[in-house]
């Protein structure tokens, strides 16, 4: 006889619903779904959950994470979930190619959740904020070039 049948007992609860998955008693208070705790988990995990969002998460340094299910050599565990980080994702698909050792992947424009891969690029740490620098300085140079143009 499980707690609940106990505590049910005690208190003069009729408690008749079962899981129509596995067919254990469960209480009636507990259930929204007609569902177990155990199945509950089971049925209403990944794109299935109501909070789903695509498998896409970003992190707390802004960087995007998505699911990855299948083997990657740059998956990692956050929890019970695998997950690559998208903008290297992108770029190793688009350049048809692994991230070579060392290397990094910049985003062009600054903006940590813009993986599109005309907008990332492979750079050296060593080199990354010293180029990260220049190039903000061309844009700059850019936007005055093209104020004293309008004028």
């Amino acid at each position: 006889m499980s707690k609940w049948s106990e505590w049910d007992k005690k208190r003069k609860i009729k408690v008749n619903n079962r899981c129509k998955k596995c067919d254990t008693l469960i209480h009636w208070r507990r259930t929204k779904t007609s569902l177990c705790r155990s199945c509950s988990g089971k049925e209403m995990s990944g794109e299935k959950a109501s909070n789903w969002r695509g498998g896409r998460v970003i992190d707390s340094g802004g960087y995007v994470r998505i699911i990855m299910k299948e083997n990657h050599h740059r998956r990692f565990k956050v929890g019970g979930t695998h997950y690559v980080l998208e903008h290297i994702y992108v770029w190793e698909k688009e350049n048809n190619k692994l991230l070579p050792d060392g290397y990094v992947i910049h985003h062009l424009n600054g903006i940590k959740t813009d993986n599109r891969p005309e907008n990332l690029a492979a750079v050296m740490p060593k080199n990354h904020g010293g180029w990260t620098y220049s190039q903000s300085l061309q844009k700059r140079i850019r936007e005055l070039e093209e104020i004293i143009k309008s004028k």
